[in-house]
């Protein structure tokens, strides 16, 4: 379910990414094996204050306020995954 925290960690964070990107600053974050990484790009004399304040807010975040996210989330990877089973080609 790694991915599941990922995608709410994004809509966490995706008013201030846009924010950001319109000034020409890029994050990508991704959760894999228990650890986040997270990679930054643009040009700006204010990178690193974007550094500083997408750590804080990483750091602030409580997935057990998006619990509605949560389960539109987890549903939508429920049902991908069922209709990936259900349209495997047959040989």
């Amino acid at each position: 379910f790694p991915l599941i925290g990922e995608k709410l960690l994004s809509e966490y964070l995706r008013e201030f990414k846009y924010q950001a990107e319109m000034a020409g600053l890029e994050t990508e974050i991704s959760v894999q094996d228990g650890h986040i990484s997270i990679t930054f790009s643009g040009y700006s004399s204010n990178l690193s204050d974007f550094m500083v304040e997408i750590i804080k807010r990483i750091k602030a975040f409580n997935p057990l306020k998006f619990e509605k996210e949560f389960v539109a989330i987890k549903n939508k990877w429920l049902k991908d995954k069922q209709n990936y089973y259900f349209n495997k080609p047959v040989a």
